[in-house]
Formats: structure tokens, C-alpha cells, sequence
């Protein structure tokens, strides 16, 4: 499923990615699902974390400087369960 949010930044570097509730509870996987995150045509895997009252997903520098974006930009995100087994890329 897809949803836009922007790239928040979080200290000096760390950067994130709210995820609406709505999605977290269309995954139907728990508070900490594994997922395949895409922004541009970057994918890699994560978990989402909850943060407060909120989730958030983290997006670090490679994965941040292969999508071509940057914290404040505003991104059209793809989020799925990730389903491969443990050390399956």
C-alpha cells in the first residue's frame, strides 16, 4: 500500500518516516511489523518502530542517498510486509 508523508529530521542526521496508523493496522502484523519500503525506486527492509504516539520508519543516509531525497522533501511511500525468510534480501 502506498501513503505520502514527509522526511522528518530528527537531531543532526537521523531521518525518518511517519507511518499513518491506519496503514499499521492494514498490515494487520503488530506494532513492530517487518516491512520492504520503497521511496523512488529505492526498496530495502525495516521495521517500524513505534515512537510515542507515533510509527515511524527509519531512513538512513544510503538509503536516503540512493532514493535522491532528503529530509523535509515530501515522498510518495510503498510499504509491504516483508515475508522472506530471516537473511533472504
Amino acid at each position: 500500500m502506498k501513503f505520502r508523508a514527509v522526511i522528518e529530521l530528527n537531531g543532526t542526521t537521523a531521518t525518518g518516516i511517519e507511518v499513518p496508523d491506519d496503514v499499521v493496522t492494514q498490515l494487520d502484523s503488530g506494532q513492530r511489523p517487518k516491512v520492504v519500503i520503497t521511496v523512488g525506486s529505492h526498496s530495502y527492509r525495516t521495521t517500524i518502530a513505534r515512537m510515542g504516539e507515533r510509527y515511524l520508519i527509519p531512513l538512513a543516509t544510503e538509503h536516503r542517498d540512493a532514493a535522491g531525497v532528503t529530509a523535509g522533501d515530501y515522498v510518495t511511500v510503498d510499504i509491504e510486509l516483508d515475508t522472506a525468510p530471516l537473511g533472504g534480501e
